[in-house]
């Protein structure tokens, strides 16, 4: 029996044309999902030969590695997403054309993700960055909200500057949350610790979104919903409908309105039904 259904998934790259930098997965039998956001490319280097970007490369990689990659009996989560990452790794040192060494801290490639395991009656979520899940049937948004208040403070202040001025505030927030090991998804494993986490009953109405922070830009810094809005606006509507809201709402604002550098950003989500 299934840990749970897929009710809808989406996955709309802020730029027409590309496959962006979130990628969602699950593996229903081993009652597991994931949404992961790869941080934009900060520099122009590109380690991974003939791929969109750093963010892609990573994204994707690391997605194709949690679904090859069983839980084992007795591990904890955060043991097994750095087992995970180690492999991950060891892709990255065989495909890159320069010696991961070698890179500027700021072009090695990072990714905030939310990542679930069913355990029996309970749900166990874990997160770094902005990624966030939503409870629709309390509406409840289970994640670091606060990261995306920060960030848009900090975007306010970054979007006064120059383009040139812009990327250099990019870059060196990159080299920092290198250098402070910051915990995030990435080529160091052993960064990846702690973990958020959080755990939920499973009930017969249990609903979760998993969402990348372009999807929960609806909620914040958009507005355009709260939590218990956007629960009943994707029960009634469908995520696609959501997609579509979101976008029209980018096409009519600037990105210093919406205190994003990026204006229309890459948005994902996965709807999932616990039995």
């Amino acid at each position: 029996m299934a840990a749970f259904d897929i009710i809808e998934a989406v996955n709309s790259p802020g730029t027409p044309g590309k496959t962006g930098d979130d990628r969602y997965g699950f593996d229903a039998g081993e009652g597991t999902a994931w949404v992961l956001d790869g941080a934009t490319d900060a520099t122009p280097l590109q380690p991974f030969p003939g791929v969109e970007s750093g963010a892609a490369w990573f994204a994707e990689t690391l997605s194709d590695a949690l679904l090859a990659n069983a839980h084992k009996a007795g591990e904890t989560a955060e043991v097994y997403l750095q087992r995970v990452l180690a492999t991950v790794r060891q892709r990255a040192e065989d495909e890159s054309e320069t010696s991961l060494e070698s890179l500027p801290p700021e072009a090695w490639p990072i990714a905030s993700g939310i990542w679930l395991r069913r355990l029996d009656e309970h749900i166990e979520l874990c997160w770094l960055g902005d990624c966030m899940a939503l409870d629709l049937a309390t509406g409840t948004v289970i994640g670091t909200e606060n990261a995306s208040e920060k960030e848009s403070a900090e975007n306010r202040e970054i979007l006064k500057r120059s383009e040139t001025e812009i990327w250099d505030a990019v870059r060196q927030a990159r080299r920092q949350t290198f250098e402070t090991r910051k915990p995030i998804f990435s080529l160091r494993p052993e960064v990846a610790a702690p973990l958020n986490t959080a755990h939920l009953p499973v009930e017969s109405t249990t609903q979760l979104v998993l969402m990348s922070d372009g999807f929960y830009r609806l909620i914040h810094p958009y507005g355009l919903h709260d939590g218990p809005a956007l629960a009943e606006a994707i029960r009634t509507h469908g995520l696609g409908a959501l997609i579509t809201q979101l976008r029209d709402h980018e096409a009519r604002h600037s990105r210093e309105d919406m205190a994003r550098i990026k204006r229309a950003d890459d948005a994902c989500a996965l709807w999932l039904a616990f039995t």
